[in-house]
């Protein structure tokens, strides 16, 4: 399979001009990344995500480098890594 081609979701959590409100779809991306996480064995990662987004002080632009950070962790092209693209892909592309 093809890897597809989306911005870092750093860069695209920094864009203010996007046609999505961020903080409307975090949720729902982070819920996938925690369930994906954790069918795949990396309950590790999947905590510290949920730990993030539970502080107070969490923005969508700081959970966004997260996600990043989290997908360095993992080994590129396998299929935990293709699927944490295709979030951040279908993330990207969705229109309100």
């Amino acid at each position: 399979m093809a890897q597809k081609k989306c911005r870092s979701m750093s860069e695209w959590a920094n864009d203010k001009n996007g046609p999505i409100c961020k903080p409307c779809i975090m949720p729902v991306l982070i819920s996938w990344y925690e369930t994906e996480l954790e069918d795949q064995g990396r309950k590790d990662l999947a905590d510290k995500l949920h730990k993030a987004k539970m502080k107070p002080s969490a923005t969508p632009e700081g959970i966004a480098v997260m996600l990043d950070n989290i997908k360095t962790q993992i080994i590129p092209n396998n299929r935990l890594y293709q699927k944490l693209i295709e979030f951040d892909c279908l993330c990207q592309e969705y229109k309100e």
